[in-house]
């Protein structure tokens, strides 16, 4: 069975080619920050990095940034 989310993953790598290699960036916090933003994602079946990128395509698009 497949993740319970993968149309959202699928959404955090929208405009992706396949030529496009992805690429690392890091995201500082307090350890209590990241277990909890950790346990959102998780819930969510998501990795942190697919809920990191989701959260901020919706922010964007809610926010008309």
């Amino acid at each position: 069975m497949g993740k319970k989310h993968d149309w959202k993953e699928t959404e955090a790598f929208a405009g992706t080619t396949a030529s496009e290699v992805r690429a690392t960036s890091l995201v500082s916090m307090t350890r209590s920050a990241k277990e909890r933003l950790t346990a959102v994602a998780k819930a969510h079946e998501l990795s942190l990095s697919a809920f990191f990128r989701l959260a901020a395509d919706e922010y964007i698009t809610n926010h008309k940034w």
